[in-house]
């Protein structure tokens, strides 16, 4: 698994037109890349109420004309300093890296860019646990079990060290070890509560993170 065994991995997904993509180095999310509009800076910075949707044409704009990206843009006209914008992007990293988790599209290895510019530095099993804890809609942890709910995990790849990695409160690795010795997700999910679903969501993830 990338997480705990200090990697270093390219994973793409895709669902239908989009595609969101992790790059990650020595186990760490450092970047997520996406295509999709709703995923850019500037959509961002309009829905945080951080930037007048007025200027998002002529900012564009005038970016294109000095041939610029549009992040270095909101610097010149002193929209954003350097620490805010540092900030923005982390949390753009951040937003795209929660939808990616919810993607039912399946992974595969992807091309890593020539320079990569690291933006987070965030331990990604970690991470993945975090987010489904409390971050993502109930909707998309029940879509995700009902596609998910008959497959078996691969007991070797939870191992302690990789339950120790993951930072798990005593209940979650308790489900876990329930998971590392073979028992079905539909099974552990069954007549819990809503936390023990998030878990066994973030175990999927994290399943669907292994690429060498």
């Amino acid at each position: 698994m990338v997480h705990h065994q200090q990697a270093d991995a390219t994973v793409g997904l895709v669902d239908g037109p989009t595609q969101r993509t992790l790059h990650v180095v020595r186990g760490n999310l450092v970047s997520v890349a996406s295509n999709s509009e709703r995923d850019r800076l500037a959509e961002m910075l309009v829905m945080e109420g951080r930037l007048d949707p007025a200027l998002l044409i002529p900012l564009r704009e005038e970016a294109e004309r000095l041939q610029k990206p549009f992040s270095e843009q909101l610097l010149h006209d002193e929209l954003l300093s350097p620490t805010e914008l540092a900030g923005a992007l982390e949390r753009l990293a951040l937003l795209r890296f929660e939808r990616a988790l919810t993607m039912l599209g399946r992974p595969g290895p992807f091309a890593r860019p020539a320079a990569l510019r690291p933006i987070v530095n965030r331990p990604l099993g970690a991470l993945v646990v975090e987010f489904f804890r409390d971050r993502i809609p109930i909707e998309s942890i029940e879509q995700l079990l009902e596609a998910e709910v008959e497959r078996y995990f691969e007991p070797g790849r939870l191992t302690p060290q990789a339950l120790n990695d993951l930072r798990l409160m005593p209940g979650e690795l308790r489900l876990a070890r329930r998971l590392a010795a073979g028992e079905r997700p539909a099974h552990v999910v069954a007549g819990g509560p809503e936390s023990t679903a998030r878990f066994v969501c973030s175990m999927i993830a994290l399943r669907h993170s292994v690429t060498r």
